[in-house]
C-alpha cells in the first residue's frame, strides 16, 4: 500500500491515530522481494515498528489528532 494512500485514509479516521513513515520500506515493512523477512533491513524496520507501537499504546496521553 503506498504511503500516500495511508495519509489520505488517516484523515477520515474517527479514532486517534499516528502515521509513522518509514523511509524506504514498502507495505509489510519488508525489503522488496524478501517475504521471509530475513533481510537485516526488514528486521530493523520491524523492530522500529514494534517499538514505536509499544511506545504509542503505553504513553499516558494519546497524541493530538492532526
Amino acid at each position: 500500500m503506498p504511503f500516500e494512500s495511508s495519509q489520505s485514509a488517516v484523515t477520515r479516521f474517527r479514532a486517534l491515530c499516528h502515521l509513522v513513515p518509514i523511509k524506504g520500506s514498502q507495505h509489510g515493512f519488508a525489503v522488496h522481494d524478501a517475504p521471509q523477512y530475513l533481510e537485516p533491513q526488514s528486521q530493523e524496520w520491524q523492530a522500529f515498528v514494534i517499538a514505536t507501537v509499544a511506545e504509542w499504546v503505553t504513553q499516558e496521553q494519546p497524541p493530538v489528532r492532526p
